[in-house]
């Protein structure tokens, strides 16, 4: 692009977002997100510039024809040197006009109400109901009872041995419990 003395603009009258309110002298407030942006840059670069806004005010879709509508049209057919919308960056757009650096990254998501406001001490419980916790504990204390049941005879041998004497971690019930529990 050209350095031109004077820019023309394509936007779109969106409040919060861009707006534009005349002045008494007849140019165009900016305000908004947009219009804020839209001033500074053009204040440092030093350049005046001219607010256009499409007379079909869409972003821009590719009609059948080829042709473009609204922003992404003035700027494709020369009508603005740029625009600024929140503009989706789009392949088929992109494959008639460029794009600067994206200046805002948003994600669409779902919003519901919370369940409960307060963090409760014992929330995790709720992952699970009732039975399923009442049979991962009866598990548990199988599977334990099990463990020491059949390392019984073997940690007899162990504790009546002459010292010094170093247990295998394997066969002590702490450890059989702890590796059971997820400690």
């Amino acid at each position: 692009m050209e350095m031109l003395s004077k820019w023309t603009i394509a936007a779109l009258n969106r409040t919060k977002i861009f707006e534009i309110h005349p002045n008494m002298e007849g140019k165009p407030n900016l305000s908004g997100m947009e219009g804020e942006l839209i001033k500074i840059l053009m204040e440092k670069i030093d350049i005046d510039y001219e607010i256009v806004i499409p007379k079909d005010k869409e972003f821009g879709r590719k009609l059948p024809s080829g042709n473009w509508t609204g922003l992404i049209g003035m700027v494709h057919r020369g009508e603005a040197d740029m625009a600024i919308g929140s503009l989706g960056i789009y392949e088929n757009r992109f494959e008639d006009v460029d794009f600067g650096y994206p200046y805002i990254v948003d994600a669409v998501t779902f919003v519901m109400p919370k369940v409960n406001k307060q963090l409760k001490l014992f929330g995790f419980l709720h992952v699970f109901g009732f039975q399923v916790w009442l049979l991962i504990l009866l598990t548990l204390f199988l599977v334990t009872s099990v463990m020491y049941a059949s390392s019984k005879g073997k940690m007899k041998r162990y504790l009546t041995a002459p010292l010094p004497l170093v247990l295998p971690c394997r066969l002590e019930i702490t450890n059989v419990f702890g590796s059971m529990a997820g400690i």
